[in-house]
Order: structure tokens, then C-alpha cells, then sequence
């Protein structure tokens, strides 16, 4: 048979163990092994001989060439204070629980109870890597806050003090020299201004007005003009001018667009943050 399907099963007995009996009984298990070839159109290549604490010498068919047969290694066994050579138990070691019909919950089971003392080794091990861990990193910690403090304390030692000499109010106007500096070169140019209301221009609109006006950390541009085309068509490019400028980071401040029949005239503030 197989794990699924059971082929055949037989309990063949004999009356007595004189070797007129016992070979009777070889001769019915070989007569079954052929019925169940001929019944289940299989073929069976292969024939396992197994011995128990009762078994007698192999049969004689034992030496046919049809099948293969196949013997286990003996293993002694002490049986009512007697010592008895079995293959049974050898057998049994070489099979896995995949092959076994038993449900899955019973094979899990079964491995669990024939690993635990891995796993309870594995949990242990991984115990003392957490345990190595925490202390590691608290030690970590609290050197990192050590250096911290020492950071702290230097900086309150440190004072600044404006040189002889040098007023006050003097120090205050180059700083702010200085902010106005770095405010001004991260603004976008002037030509990058351009090129964003160029790349966002549609068809037919013309521009009278482009104002930018820089001013701490914004910046102010003002566009006034017009596109000459029906009022469909040109809203449509007013809205589209609109949405290109804000995906390049302009914000809507204030938008106005009149139309005529053929006309239309439009004014829009923007603002930009200078980074």
C-alpha cells in the first residue's frame, strides 16, 4: 500500500512451527503478494524481510529473482531475560513522520516532543543574546549620555564677547548683512523665475507685466497679461498656467482673469518661499 491507499492487508497463521507449516505459510504470503500484482494490475519489485523475537529462518522463495529482497540490520533486544537479534525496531528508524498516516496534528506533535530539548536550547541561547544585547546597549547609552554632559558643560563655559572697541549696534547691521547675503543666494534667480513662467506659458497668452520683488524670505512675483483667444480656449490656458506654476512651488496669493469675446485679460500674484 501506500500512505493514502491500502492495497492489501492479511493475517496468515500457522497451526504449529514444524517447517512443513512454516513454509505453508511462506507459500501463502508469496500466493497473496501475486493476487494482489494480478488483482491491481502494480508490480511489486521489491519485498522486505523483517524479524521479530519469534521469527524463523527466510523462506525459500526468498531466493527468487523476480523481487528484490531486502534485509534490515539485526538489533539485540533482551526479551523475557533472553537476547533476541530483530531488524523490526531498524526498520522502524529509517522511516520519517511525513510518512506516517497518522493526522498532522499528531505529527506535530510528535516533532515537538522529539525536539523540544533543541528548542528549549535554542530559546536559551536566544535569551542570552537578549539579555548580551540589552546590557550592551544599555552601557551604550550611557556613555553616549556621558559625552552629552561633558558636550553640555564645555558649551556653558563658552562665552562670547564683543571686542573692545567695536559697538554694539555696528555688530548688529553686519549680521544682518550677512542674513541678507545667504537669504540672497538661496533665492531662485531672476532667470529661473523666467524660465519657470516660460515653460508654464500656454498657446495665445501674452504677458504686459512680470514683476518679482525679493523680500526677506519670500519672494513676490506679479504677472499681468492677456491671451487673445475665445473664452473657452482661454481659461483653459489660464488654469493650465496656474497649475504648472504651483507644481513648480509658486503659491496662489491672488488670481483675477476678465474676459471679453475674444479677449481675455488676467493679473496673478504669486509667492515662493526662499529655502
Amino acid at each position: 500500500g501506500t500512505g493514502k491507499k491500502v492495497y492489501y492487508a492479511n493475517r496468515c497463521v500457522a497451526f504449529d512451527t514444524t517447517d512443513e507449516q512454516i513454509s505453508n505459510l511462506w507459500e501463502t504470503v508469496k500466493t497473496d503478494i501475486d493476487a494482489v500484482e494480478r488483482d491491481n494490475r502494480i508490480k511489486v519489485t521489491k519485498t522486505y524481510l523483517l524479524t521479530w523475537i519469534d521469527s524463523g529462518s527466510p523462506p525459500e522463495w526468498s531466493l527468487d529473482t523476480q523481487r528484490e529482497i531486502y534485509s534490515f540490520e539485526n538489533e539485540a533486544i533482551t526479551f523475557n531475560s533472553k537476547v533476541k537479534n530483530i531488524s523490526f525496531l531498524t526498520a522502524l528508524e529509517t522511516l520519517s513522520g511525513k510518512e506516517s498516516i497518522s493526522p498532522p496534528v499528531e505529527k506535530a506533535l510528535y516533532y515537538t516532543r522529539r525536539f523540544v530539548g533543541y528548542l528549549n536550547l535554542v530559546f536559551f541561547i536566544a535569551a542570552l543574546l537578549l539579555a548580551g544585547g540589552y546590557f550592551y546597549y544599555s552601557h551604550r547609552a550611557d556613555v553616549k549620555a556621558d559625552e552629552a554632559k561633558r558636550v553640555e558643560r564645555k558649551i556653558d563655559m563658552i562665552h562670547f564677547d564683543i571686542p573692545p572697541g567695536v559697538k554694539e549696534e555696528k555688530l548688529k547691521n553686519t549680521l544682518k548683512f550677512v542674513k541678507q547675503l545667504d537669504s540672497y543666494k538661496s533665492s531662485p534667480s531672476y532667470k529661473k523665475v523666467i524660465n519657470d513662467i516660460s515653460a508654464s506659458v500656454s498657446r495665445n497668452m501674452k504677458f504686459n507685466v512680470v514683476k518679482l520683488d525679493y523680500s526677506g524670505s519670500e519672494l513676490q512675483l506679479e504677472v499681468f497679461g492677456r491671451i487673445e483667444a475665445p473664452f473657452n480656449m482661454a481659461h483653459k490656458g489660464y488654469r493650465d498656467f496656474l497649475a504648472s506654476l504651483k507644481q513648480r512651488g509658486y503659491l496662489v496669493s491672488e488670481s483675477r482673469f476678465d474676459t471679453q469675446i475674444r479677449n481675455s485679460e488676467f493679473v496673478i500674484k504669486l509667492k515662493k518661499r526662499i529655502q
